[in-house]
């Protein structure tokens, strides 16, 4: 890897670009902004009535919102070698490699899910689609680490799931249905199939 090439290695961490930057400045301008209101509080020598606790209290209010907004800037998923490491806004786990069934990023969804074998459903929040062609670049990196599945009918390229042709590992986000248009007989976006990006994965209907 050359100096100018910003790919992330395979076993890189996962972490955002867009939302981490405006985390941060949201947590600098709520400190700034509340910590201003509190010194211009008109107080007891002034007429007012905003003692030094009320207005103690005001900028604490800033730092509290500075501190969820660090927190986001926390976010972050880390490759191992027995799973995946997800820090969320709240909870930090670590999802084994052999309990990830499928890696989806579609459906209007603001992040990656991850489906467990389990039925259960984590997000990935360390992948974004604020992020655009970063965060679906960054959905097929976490895709080619999960290992592919093993006894299951739909898995491998060419596959059927419910008549709809299976979605190799890795391969896209969706899928756009088109249809000649009747007057112009050009082809007309009629729908949006969402794909699973995982092996042999059912699109998301």
């Amino acid at each position: 890897m050359n100096a100018h090439d910003t790919t992330p290695a395979p076993d890189a961490p996962f972490v955002p670009r867009r939302g981490r930057r405006m985390a941060l400045s949201a947590a600098v301008a709520a400190i700034v902004l509340f910590g201003v209101i509190a010194l211009l509080l008109p107080g007891p020598d002034s007429g007012g009535r905003w003692g030094p606790l009320d207005k103690l209290m005001v900028w604490g209010l800033g730092l509290a919102i500075a501190a969820l907004m660090y927190r986001y800037t926390r976010i972050a998923a880390w490759p191992q070698e027995d799973g995946l490491k997800v820090r969320n806004l709240m909870l930090t786990q670590t999802l084994p490699w052999s309990h990830i069934e499928d890696v989806r990023f579609g459906g209007g969804e603001p992040w990656v899910q991850a489906e467990m074998v389990e039925g259960e459903t984590i997000a990935v929040m360390a992948i974004q689609r604020a992020d655009g062609e970063f965060g679906v670049a960054e959905a097929h990196r976490l895709a080619a680490l999960v290992p592919p599945p093993t006894g299951r009918a739909d898995a491998g390229l060419g596959g059927l799931v419910g008549g709809v042709p299976a979605c190799p590992r890795g391969v896209t986000r969706w899928g756009i249905q088109a249809a000649a248009s009747p007057d112009s007989g050009h082809q007309d976006r009629v729908g949006v199939t969402t794909w699973a990006i995982g092996a042999g994965s059912s699109p998301i209907l």
